[in-house]
């Protein structure tokens, strides 16, 4: 079972505004104690450090992931070697390649 606060749910911040909302946001809280772990109750502390009500808190989202395609077909995402994704890269224009082909005869 999945963790809520490793979740995309809790670490995108989408629903900061549902669950630091003490008496509106306790239903949908209760809600994840039947998805999730690691919710053993309603009134959980935000591991981001939201008190109830500051939901008008700016929050920084986590940096997207840098991705950077070499042209020897190889992929780095933040600098470090992606060995699937680049196998998937020339896979796709291996597809591309032959349609191009087949296309022209």
């Amino acid at each position: 079972m999945t963790t809520f606060f490793d979740s995309l749910h809790c670490t995108s911040h989408a629903h900061c505004r549902t669950c630091r909302d003490k008496e509106g946001g306790r239903k949908w809280r209760a809600s994840l104690g039947m998805t999730f772990e690691d919710i053993y109750e309603i009134d959980f502390i935000c591991p981001f450090s939201l008190v109830w009500g500051d939901i008008f808190k700016r929050i920084i989202l986590p940096a997207k992931p840098r991705v950077r395609y070499k042209a020897d077909g190889s992929v780095e995402i933040d600098g470090k070697p992606c060995v699937s994704c680049a196998e998937k890269r020339k896979q796709r224009f291996a597809e591309l390649e032959k349609k191009r082909k087949e296309g022209a005869k």
